[in-house]
């Protein structure tokens, strides 16, 4: 799994690459705690290449969500993939996550 950060309009924007899965939680753990440390308005989760996530990885998702959520911030989900959003759907966590397919959107919704 391989993971970049950049950033819009002081929105962090993570790209993942690859299954999240087994060990990689290590790696995508302290990539989404370094952008809860910073001053960023919002996280933006981008899921387009990643074909598999087990639940650990959606634990993740889900203890940036609430870390977020503390401080009065959100993370919206970009370009959730099939398998993916099985698992948000069985989960019920479809209906806590924000998701969108498009990019511009996602960066404006921190804007609302």
């Amino acid at each position: 799994m391989e993971i970049s950060t950049r950033y819009r309009d002081n929105v962090a924007i993570l790209d993942i690459r690859g299954e999240v899965i087994g060990d990689a939680r290590f790696d995508l753990n302290k990539a989404i705690q370094e952008q809860i440390d910073s001053d960023i308005s919002g996280l933006i989760i981008n899921l387009d290449e990643v074909p598999m996530m087990d639940s650990v990885g959606l634990g993740m998702l889900v203890a940036a969500y609430t870390s977020l959520a503390k401080k009065e911030k959100k993370v919206v989900l970009l370009n959730v993939g099939r398998s993916v959003k099985y698992l948000l759907v069985v989960t019920k966590l479809d209906q806590i996550f924000e998701k969108y397919d498009d990019e511009d959107e996602a960066v404006e919704s921190f804007k609302k």
